[in-house]
């Protein structure tokens, strides 16, 4: 009995310290949440230069991707799209 009454008390303490210890947390982010929104200062034309840069980041990061595993898999189509990306970009360079 002496022991069910220790583990029961036990758990019941770890239980109330583990919610106290979440909700501070949870304190805390909402908190550094709000400091950030304040000291931000990005207007729509930030936010939007941002994303275009990751966009396009993710664009290159595909491309490089996808030509590494066609140079893999087929040298000749390979070979074939770097020369028509080069003969697209001297013709790009001209104008």
């Amino acid at each position: 009995m002496n022991k069910t009454l220790t583990i029961t008390l036990l758990s019941l303490f770890t239980a109330l310290s583990l919610n106290s210890c979440k909700e501070n947390e949870v304190d805390q982010l909402k908190k550094e949440n709000e400091e950030l929104k304040e000291q931000k200062g990005l207007t729509r034309s930030d936010s939007l230069e941002i994303y275009n840069a990751i966009h396009q980041d993710a664009k290159r990061r595909f491309t490089a991707t996808f030509l590494d595993s066609l140079k893999k898999n087929d040298v000749q189509l390979y070979k074939v799209m770097i020369e028509e990306a080069e003969a697209r970009n001297t013709l790009l360079l001209r104008d």
